[in-house]
């Protein structure tokens, strides 16, 4: 199979109007943490998307970006949740993609957390005699 090839946030056109904001590691720190590229792009995007308070489509997915680099984000879950709910998504398809991530990290709070959220936000809109779709 093809293997998906990462494309940098600052060479995508539809990121083009998004100033990244930097982690601000002033240097003075005791130890200098080594990130990798492509995380801590993603991280500057993210942090530039969260600032703005965007919630779209192009969040959604770099909020998966942000929790696939690293499980155990509580923010990237937190602000996932956010623009799933601002966006009216689907909420059981999340459910659905986040299988892999719990099958991944069975021991991560943050994953089951989500899972949680995800599932009192169904109750809630079943419970209430809303649609849950």
């Amino acid at each position: 199979g093809r293997v998906a090839v990462w494309v940098p946030y600052s060479r995508r056109a539809e990121w083009a109007d998004v100033t990244p904001v930097p982690q601000g590691d002033d240097g003075d720190g005791v130890v200098a943490i080594d990130y990798t590229p492509r995380f801590r792009e993603t991280m500057d995007y993210f942090r530039a998307v969260m600032r703005s308070g965007e919630k779209s489509e192009r969040a959604l997915e770099l909020c998966a970006d942000a929790v696939s680099l690293n499980m155990a984000n509580y923010v990237a879950w937190w602000y996932r949740r956010q623009v799933l709910f601002a966006l009216g998504k689907d909420l059981r398809q999340e459910l659905h993609w986040m299988i892999t991530k719990v099958l991944g990290c069975p021991k991560n709070y943050q994953v089951w957390f989500h899972r949680r959220s995800l599932l009192e936000q169904l109750s809630g809109s079943l419970s209430s005699g809303g649609c849950a779709e």
